[in-house]
């Protein structure tokens, strides 16, 4: 029984002369493995770098990135000096320290040759200090003002008491105007005793009103 193979047959890749896939040489120009130029050429072609799609996802997530954070954390140059600035800002700022305290006693005063009780009086006080720690200013909030102002910078601290007021100014409007002379008060940090004395004209007499007191809380008070 006769069997006949058939061989595939291509030209050179050197001399182009026909000849089978399966010569190691071409018989006619010698030249070695004469066939597989285009299967070597096809795989150099088709051939891709196996980490090249990782690489770019890798840049995009990292371009992703930066631009998040420049949004989030204001990067860039404008972001980086206004970051910069507001870090300078929250250096600069100092702690204000804040206490409180209160202070109730009785007014008593005397307004046209009529002397007698006001009422009483209950204040609570707001000591703000300054970076050095000396007291700034005072602030109060009180159920009867008798025409005191609520804020007082003119402050002077001793180790055993604290004394502020105010020189003239008015309270009201039109012919409920009343004019203060003058009005200062002193608390002793040892016993809590409060007095004050304020004068002035109302309606266009004379105007004199006393306050006495004790204070309550004055223990955290930092007078120097």
């Amino acid at each position: 029984m006769l069997v006949f193979t058939y061989m595939a047959m291509s030209k050179c890749k050197e001399c182009g002369k026909s000849i089978s896939t399966l010569a190691k040489t071409c018989p006619g120009c010698g030249a070695p493995n004469p066939t597989r130029t285009s299967s070597s050429k096809s795989k150099k072609e088709s051939y891709r770098p196996k980490g090249l799609v990782q690489i770019l996802a890798a840049i995009g997530l990292v371009v992703a990135i930066l631009w998040t954070a420049k949004g989030l954390f204001q990067f860039g140059s404008a972001g980086y000096k206004q970051v910069t600035n507001q870090n300078k800002k929250e250096k600069n700022v100092t702690k204000i320290l804040v206490n409180n305290f209160t202070c109730e006693g009785e007014v008593i005063s005397s307004f046209r040759g009529d002397t007698g009780s006001s009422g009483l009086f209950i204040d609570e006080y707001t000591v703000f200090y300054d970076a050095n720690q000396r007291i700034e200013s005072l602030q109060v909030e009180s159920n009867n003002y008798y025409a005191r102002r609520f804020q007082f910078n003119n402050i002077s601290t001793t180790s055993s008491s604290i004394s502020f007021g105010e020189g003239s100014y008015k309270i009201g409007e039109g012919s409920d105007t009343v004019y203060v002379d003058g009005y200062q008060a002193k608390i002793s940090l040892g016993t809590g005793t409060f007095s004050g004395k304020l004068t002035g004209t109302y309606d266009r007499a004379a105007l004199v009103a006393n306050y006495n007191g004790k204070c309550f809380g004055i223990d955290k008070i930092i007078a120097r």
